[in-house]
Order: C-alpha cells, then sequence, then structure tokens
C-alpha cells in the first residue's frame, strides 16, 4: 500500500507535469507524513521558485485526507 506522500507525489505529478516533478525531486522532506513538509525546493517554473507551492499543495493534501484533524 503506498503512503499518503506517494500518493500526492503521484497526483501532483499528473496534474502539474510541467514542474511538479522536478519540484519534488528537487525538494527535501523532513518528517513523517502527518508531520513532515517538503523544502528547499530549487526547482524554478515561469520564473518562480516552486517551494512554496510544493509546501502548499502538501499541506492543503493532508488537510484534505484528514478532513482538518491533523
Amino acid at each position: 500500500m503506498k503512503s499518503s506522500r506517494e500518493l500526492f507525489e503521484e497526483f501532483l505529478c499528473s496534474e502539474y507535469p510541467l514542474w511538479a516533478p522536478e519540484a519534488i525531486q528537487s525538494a527535501f522532506f523532513v518528517g513523517d507524513d502527518k508531520t513532515g513538509y517538503y523544502r528547499g525546493c530549487t526547482h524554478f517554473y515561469d520564473g518562480k521558485s516552486c517551494d512554496e507551492a510544493l509546501f502548499w499543495a502538501w499541506r492543503g493534501w493532508q488537510g484534505s485526507r484528514t478532513k482538518g484533524r491533523g
């Protein structure tokens, strides 16, 4: 069975193929699926770092999976 993070990464890469695969590959994941986060993304898309987009996409994914219960 795939972890929540693996499912998230597959989903994000399928929805945003122009930036997500490289953003995920360039970032570091710190912690676990419940409290962890991506940081240090060095990928740029359309002149902007994907670091913040990756961080918030993951937080949104976590919230949608737990319905806001953390």
